[in-house]
């Protein structure tokens, strides 16, 4: 169990966090936007989707 006295936990912190980071923010065709656009868009007030669809139950009438 020597190397896990090694292990520095504020480089494992910062390694993981960078990888998130990254990995939240480069595009992808097939998904959705990331966890920081969307916390961003809802800092700024933006809604997330600015017409209601089909399927709304109380828009029917």
């Amino acid at each position: 169990m020597q190397i896990l006295k090694e292990i520095k936990l504020s480089r494992l912190v910062l390694a993981i966090a960078i990888t998130l980071f990254m990995a939240d923010t480069v595009p992808h065709p097939n998904l959705s936007d990331g966890l920081l656009k969307n916390s961003w868009s809802l800092i700024q007030g933006e809604p997330a989707t600015a017409a209601p669809s089909d399927t709304t139950i109380a828009g029917r009438n």
